[in-house]
Protein backbone atom coordinates (compact mmCIF):
# COMPACT_ATOMS: atom_id res chain seq x y z
CA UNK A 1 0.00 0.00 0.00
CA UNK A 2 1.34 3.40 -0.98
CA UNK A 3 0.27 6.46 0.95
CA UNK A 4 0.18 9.74 -0.90
CA UNK A 5 1.30 11.62 2.18
CA UNK A 6 3.14 10.46 5.30
CA UNK A 7 1.11 11.11 8.44
CA UNK A 8 2.97 12.85 11.27
CA UNK A 9 4.06 10.67 14.16
CA UNK A 10 2.43 12.44 17.11
CA UNK A 11 3.75 9.95 19.66
CA UNK A 12 7.44 10.44 19.04
CA UNK A 13 10.21 7.91 19.53
CA UNK A 14 11.77 7.88 22.97
CA UNK A 15 8.51 7.60 24.89
CA UNK A 16 8.55 5.85 28.26
CA UNK A 17 6.13 3.00 27.46
CA UNK A 18 7.12 -0.60 28.11
CA UNK A 19 8.29 -2.60 25.11
CA UNK A 20 5.30 -3.89 23.18
CA UNK A 21 2.82 -1.72 25.10
CA UNK A 22 -0.59 -1.85 23.45
CA UNK A 23 -1.57 1.48 24.97
CA UNK A 24 1.33 3.22 23.20
CA UNK A 25 0.35 1.67 19.88
CA UNK A 26 -3.27 2.74 20.41
CA UNK A 27 -2.22 6.27 21.37
CA UNK A 28 -0.02 6.56 18.30
CA UNK A 29 -2.77 5.43 15.93
CA UNK A 30 -5.47 7.60 17.48
CA UNK A 31 -3.24 10.67 17.53
CA UNK A 32 -2.39 10.09 13.87
CA UNK A 33 -6.09 9.80 13.03
CA UNK A 34 -7.00 12.93 15.01
CA UNK A 35 -4.17 15.04 13.60
CA UNK A 36 -1.84 17.72 14.90
CA UNK A 37 -4.65 20.12 15.90
CA UNK A 38 -5.59 17.91 18.84
CA UNK A 39 -5.42 18.76 22.53
CA UNK A 40 -5.28 15.65 24.73
CA UNK A 41 -6.59 15.66 28.30
CA UNK A 42 -4.75 12.89 30.11
CA UNK A 43 -5.89 11.29 33.35
CA UNK A 44 -3.67 9.48 35.89
CA UNK A 45 -2.61 6.22 34.27
CA UNK A 46 0.29 4.81 32.30
CA UNK A 47 -0.64 7.29 29.59
CA UNK A 48 0.56 10.14 31.79
CA UNK A 49 3.94 8.50 32.27
CA UNK A 50 4.42 7.46 28.65
CA UNK A 51 5.00 11.05 27.58
CA UNK A 52 8.16 11.32 29.64
CA UNK A 53 9.27 13.98 32.09
CA UNK A 54 9.56 17.75 31.82
CA UNK A 55 11.10 19.46 29.85
CA UNK A 56 11.01 16.72 27.22
CA UNK A 57 7.87 15.00 26.00
CA UNK A 58 7.06 12.30 23.49
CA UNK A 59 3.66 13.81 22.72
CA UNK A 60 3.47 15.79 19.50
CA UNK A 61 0.29 17.57 20.60
CA UNK A 62 -0.49 19.81 23.58
CA UNK A 63 -1.46 17.75 26.61
CA UNK A 64 -3.16 18.63 29.87
CA UNK A 65 -2.93 16.27 32.85
CA UNK A 66 -6.17 16.13 34.81
CA UNK A 67 -7.90 14.09 37.52
CA UNK A 68 -10.36 11.34 36.53
CA UNK A 69 -13.40 13.25 37.77
CA UNK A 70 -12.68 16.48 35.95
CA UNK A 71 -11.32 15.33 32.58
CA UNK A 72 -14.47 16.18 30.62
CA UNK A 73 -15.00 19.59 32.30
CA UNK A 74 -11.32 20.36 31.71
CA UNK A 75 -11.69 19.57 28.01
CA UNK A 76 -14.87 21.65 27.86
CA UNK A 77 -13.05 24.57 29.50
CA UNK A 78 -10.22 24.31 26.98
CA UNK A 79 -12.71 24.20 24.11
CA UNK A 80 -14.59 27.24 25.47
CA UNK A 81 -11.37 29.18 25.96
CA UNK A 82 -10.33 28.48 22.38
CA UNK A 83 -13.80 29.43 21.15
CA UNK A 84 -13.59 32.77 22.99
CA UNK A 85 -10.22 33.41 21.33
CA UNK A 86 -11.74 32.62 17.94
CA UNK A 87 -9.66 29.49 17.42
CA UNK A 88 -11.63 26.77 15.66
CA UNK A 89 -10.91 23.34 14.26
CA UNK A 90 -9.30 21.96 17.43
CA UNK A 91 -10.29 18.43 18.39
CA UNK A 92 -10.51 17.72 22.11
CA UNK A 93 -10.23 14.14 23.28
CA UNK A 94 -11.12 14.06 26.98
CA UNK A 95 -10.00 10.93 28.82
CA UNK A 96 -9.58 9.27 25.48
CA UNK A 97 -7.01 6.59 26.13
CA UNK A 98 -7.16 5.36 29.69
CA UNK A 99 -8.15 1.73 30.25
CA UNK A 100 -10.20 2.14 33.49
CA UNK A 101 -13.07 3.59 31.44
CA UNK A 102 -12.91 0.74 28.99
CA UNK A 103 -10.68 1.06 25.98
CA UNK A 104 -12.45 3.90 24.18
CA UNK A 105 -9.71 5.78 22.35
CA UNK A 106 -12.00 8.25 20.61
CA UNK A 107 -14.41 10.36 22.59
CA UNK A 108 -17.83 11.47 21.36
CA UNK A 109 -16.37 14.97 21.14
CA UNK A 110 -13.89 13.87 18.49
CA UNK A 111 -16.68 12.41 16.39
CA UNK A 112 -18.41 15.78 16.26
CA UNK A 113 -15.23 17.35 14.87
Amino acid sequence: MVLSEQQPNLLRPGHAACAGCGLAVGMKLVLQAMGPRTIAVIVPSCEGAIGGVYPNTAYGVPTVHSAFEIAAPTAAGIANGLKIQGITGITDCPHGFYPPGGYAPVSPGSERG
